[in-house]
């Protein structure tokens, strides 16, 4: 039996053939990540100009 052989035959090859594919796609251009990305980016830019002219009252 060979290596790759006896790595077909177990139960959890195909789950980790498709987590090895999973690993292939980058963080950008996952659609959860964009929009946590764009939510925290506005966020983040609202309280810099708060800060920057909300501290004149």
């Amino acid at each position: 039996m060979t290596p790759s052989s006896a790595a077909r035959e177990t139960p959890w090859a195909e789950e980790t053939r498709w987590v090895l594919a999973a690993e292939e796609t980058p963080w950008s251009e996952i659609p959860g990540v964009q929009l946590i990305g764009a939510i925290l980016g506005i966020l983040l830019l609202v309280a810099a100009i708060r800060a920057l002219f909300g501290k004149g009252r």
